[in-house]
């Protein structure tokens, strides 16, 4: 039986969030790290069902809304409550001409791990048809595996 246990104050970063984080102190807000995951949705779409699986999603993974804390010059997780998480979808109608671009511009946006959660989405409705759109996740790669991908396709849909 799995117990919980008290964990540690200030609680400690693994070795790969370390180095993130250093990399985020000395680079400032980069999307070398960053992992986008991009998803042609066609068929209804209801925006407030999807809304509520991101904010699903970011309740079950705390990776998804912990950010860094400082003290003294070593790193620590702060891990948010779901309800201060933050993470929300962006809606918004793509250019015809430019979805390649736009999907560019959101998947090289950089992250500040110490203020803001590692995971951030947006839906792009394509043309005039409300039934077709992309989404694009994209996460910091401080939260992701090589799997994470496959899980981001199955989550909404769970």
């Amino acid at each position: 039986m799995l117990r919980p246990v008290p964990r540690p104050d200030p609680l400690p970063v693994s070795y790969a969030q370390e180095r993130l984080w250093f990399l985020n102190q000395l680079e400032g807000r980069t999307a070398t790290y960053n992992m986008p995951i991009p998803l042609r949705l066609t068929g209804p779409l209801d925006y407030d069902a999807m809304r509520a699986a991101l904010r699903d999603v970011v309740a079950r993974h705390e990776s998804l809304r912990t950010v860094f804390g400082d003290a003294d010059g070593e790193p620590h997780q702060i891990v948010l409550d779901p309800g201060d998480a933050g993470v929300p979808l962006s809606v918004a109608d793509a250019p015809d001409d430019d979805l390649r671009g736009v999907l560019f511009t959101a998947a090289t946006r950089g992250f500040d791990l110490t203020r803001e959660p590692p995971v951030r989405a947006h839906l792009y409705r394509l043309g005039r048809d409300a039934e077709d759109a992309t989404s694009t996740c994209c996460c910091s790669s401080c939260t992701t595996s090589p799997g994470t991908a496959g899980r981001w396709r199955r989550s909404p849909a769970t």
